[in-house]
């Protein structure tokens, strides 16, 4: 019996999760091209100061 509520524990937070990133998707994706460039950047400073 524990297995199975498990299961279906794992099987509502997929389903919230999939729900959640539907409705915030757009905005996920800007703030993952923010992250992206904020590392970019640090990674070229990095590599100006080593030249």
């Amino acid at each position: 019996m524990s297995k199975a509520l498990s299961f279906m524990v794992i099987g509502a937070i997929g389903a919230a999760t999939a729900i959640l990133y539907m409705q915030y998707k757009d905005d996920i994706r800007y703030r993952m091209h923010q992250i992206k460039q904020a590392g970019m950047e640090t990674i070229n400073k990095v590599k100006a100061t080593m030249e």
